[in-house]
């Protein structure tokens, strides 16, 4: 039961991440859950700090710096995300050897309960809109669900359990994750899902050996793609990058973290966005050229998980997720962003792909 634990509350953690509630209680009840499992590495485990731990912390003082001098307005939920992040980083990455199996069953329940969640939306409440929730729309425009972005991530868990083991089980999950993908009119999911099967799978006699599993799957892929795409662009209906590359010449120094409002202002009423749809645009624009450093950081981490990633679905996850941050505001939902922390952590664990 001890165990068990750590994984019972990273369960509870997703689920909180996930309802798009932003009341003081639950940020803090997520804070809570964090610190726990920080303090319980620290007192179980003989720490250490994972690789480019060093960096993080600096861009975390930066960012740190930025809030205390400058505009708040925003500012604080990605401070709160960013410093839950790395202690959790930096909890995982030690319980590595222990959490790291854990991690597929977790995904898997967490992306089951966040479709039933969506079932009920559905069924009783269909206007309700929470942004930063897993399974309502993220907008009055209605023409976006962030059900699929974490379905996105749910199916390179499925692909590999069906790779693995097979069954009708794990084929049904496929049908159902390719459908809330769907539902969901995320493209940018489809590109996450894309990136983390071509490194997890991108092997030709792999490929070979399980032709029906991918084929089955590129297709469903590529009709979700296509059908989501019907009426927009997943690159050309982001203006919102090249206003942040403008606004990063314009003000060097950074906006301050969360007010892109004040770059996207100065452009077209109906291109206005708060949020730009790319972290490390929002991280550039928001605390200027300093910001560098987190580009630094990520490739450095990317990097690392591409010649020395040893749990190779939790890598996955992990490129999967950072895709998916570069074409969506998902990085503002706190499960996502404790998800993509976690599994960095583990990618560094024993529990390879086989």
């Amino acid at each position: 039961m001890k165990k068990l634990l750590p994984v019972f509350i990273l369960g509870v953690l997703l689920i909180l991440g996930s309802l798009g509630k932003n009341s003081v209680s639950f940020l803090l009840a997520q804070l809570s859950l964090i610190s726990v499992l920080f303090f319980w590495t620290l007192f179980t485990r003989e720490a250490k700090s994972p690789p480019g731990f060093i960096l993080y912390l600096i861009f975390l003082g930066i960012v740190v710096w930025k809030f205390i001098s400058g505009s708040r307005d925003g500012g604080a939920d990605y401070l709160y995300l960013f410093a839950g992040g790395g202690l959790l980083w930096f909890s995982a990455f030690n319980q590595k050897e222990k959490w790291g199996g854990y991690l597929e069953k977790l995904i898997l329940v967490f992306g089951l309960a966040m479709a039933a969640l969506y079932v009920l939306w559905l069924i009783f409440s269909p206007g309700l809109i929470l942004p930063q929730s897993l399974f309502t729309f993220s907008s009055a425009f209605k023409n976006h669900n962030h059900i699929g972005d974490l379905w996105a991530i749910v199916l390179l868990v499925v692909a590999r359990k069906l790779v693995a083991k097979g069954g009708l089980y794990y084929w049904l999950l496929a049908v159902l994750g390719l459908i809330l993908m769907y539902l969901s009119f995320s493209r940018s999911a489809v590109v996450a899902f894309l990136a983390g099967a071509i490194y997890l799978f991108g092997n030709i006699d792999y490929l070979k050996r399980n032709k029906y599993i991918f084929t089955f799957l590129s297709l469903g892929i590529t009709a979700v793609f296509l059908l989501t795409s019907i009426n927009k662009s997943i690159f050309f209906s982001r203006p919102y990058f090249t206003q942040a590359i403008s606004g990063l010449s314009k003000y060097p120094s950074g906006v301050g973290m969360g007010n892109f409002k004040l770059v996207s202002s100065r452009f077209d009423v109906g291109t206005f966005s708060s949020i730009v749809h790319n972290l490390v645009l929002e991280v550039m624009v928001g605390l200027g050229w300093i910001g560098v450093v987190f580009v630094v950081w990520l490739g450095n981490v990317l990097w690392q998980g591409v010649v020395g990633a040893k749990n190779r679905i939790a890598y996955a996850v992990f490129l999967g997720l950072t895709v998916n941050f570069l074409f969506d505001s998902t990085y503002l939902i706190p499960s996502m962003v404790w998800l993509w922390f976690l599994s960095l952590g583990l990618s560094r664990g024993q529990h390879n792909l086989r």
